[in-house]
């Protein structure tokens, strides 16, 4: 348990980070504006779905992410990022300048923890906002989708409305895997190291939260390697589709067919389910994020690697 004068202290460092980033807007807001409480570890973060995300009733900046940001704006090569029949939304951006913003990013919304100060290693903090929706291919609105380094943990939970999280890759021993999780407000999610992720929207706005680590690279090489995250491999091809026929079971799964020999009749696993041991019982992500010692948070990662080597 952490004492008042930590609580302050930790709040107060929130702050002054988004200020020195120029990240909060005190301009006046609506006052009949619909707010939500976020559980983002300390007080005062709220959402309101024409406002985004507050802080202390202050807007926090977010970069927006649209669909032709995500393709190179369908100019060059995308082969770093997979959609459903990608030439008919070319097509519409070209002709109709058909552009949604699919979800916005506040990176780093909390100072970084440091993890061992001789390695320069740390975790990090993100939130996207997801927006709900459906591109006229059928695919659900949804992040860009990429592969983690080998060196990651991450864990991601869901603050408010429901996504998919669909994850593939290899376990230790080598044997392919493909797996969907539904997470609601609340659930929790692990994606492994080197693993392939992609988040899809069933109910939004959606806020999901996450905290990533890296156990064997300095953080001037994470920030490197932020920048490239996006293309240095090529992408999982399937696609989650809204299915009007099947409208009771859900949306569908639908992979390309080269996609379809490489993880359509692979091993299917439950592998981004957490055991409750290891999740802090009634903690949120973030409060354990702000306000865990380095031992807590060294204990966590060593938790998930154990758990995904023995899985």
């Amino acid at each position: 348990m952490y004492s008042e004068v930590h609580y302050q202290q930790v709040k107060h460092n929130i702050v002054i980070a988004l200020q020195k980033r120029g990240l909060l807007d005190y301009s006046k807001l609506n006052e009949n504006v619909p707010l939500n409480e976020v559980p983002l570890g300390v007080e005062g973060f709220q959402y309101g779905a024409t406002c985004g995300l507050l802080l202390d009733k202050s807007r926090l900046s977010s970069t927006p992410r649209t669909l032709s940001q995500m393709t190179g704006g369908w100019q060059t090569s995308h082969s770093h990022v997979y959609f459903q029949e990608a030439s008919m939304l070319a097509e519409l951006y070209q002709r109709e300048n058909y552009d949604p913003i699919l979800y916005l990013a506040h990176r780093d919304i909390f100072p970084p923890r440091l993890k061992a100060q001789e390695q320069e290693s740390y975790w990090y903090a993100d939130l996207i906002e997801y927006r709900h929706g459906v591109l006229p291919t059928g695919e659900l609105f949804r992040s860009t989708g990429h592969w983690n380094p080998d060196h990651q943990v991450e864990i991601f939970e869901t603050l408010q409305g429901k996504v998919v999280i669909i994850i593939a890759g290899n376990t230790p021993d080598g044997k392919s895997y493909l797996s969907k999780h539904v997470c609601a407000a609340g659930d929790r999610c692990l994606i492994p190291p080197g693993a392939w992720h992609i988040t899809y929207v069933l109910e939004g706005p959606a806020l999901v939260f996450n905290i990533y680590s890296e156990y064997s690279r300095t953080n001037s090489e994470v920030r490197n390697w932020q920048l490239r995250k996006y293309q240095w491999k090529v992408p999982v091809e399937i696609a989650l589709l809204e299915d009007s026929s099947l409208q009771s079971l859900g949306p569908r799964v639908c992979f390309s067919e080269r996609s379809w020999q490489d993880w359509g009749k692979t091993y299917v696993m439950n592998v981004s389910a957490i055991p409750q041991h290891i999740l802090f019982d009634e903690t949120s992500l973030a409060e354990f994020f702000l306000f865990s010692n380095l031992d807590q948070l060294d204990d966590l990662e060593k938790q998930c690697l154990q758990y995904w080597h023995n899985s």
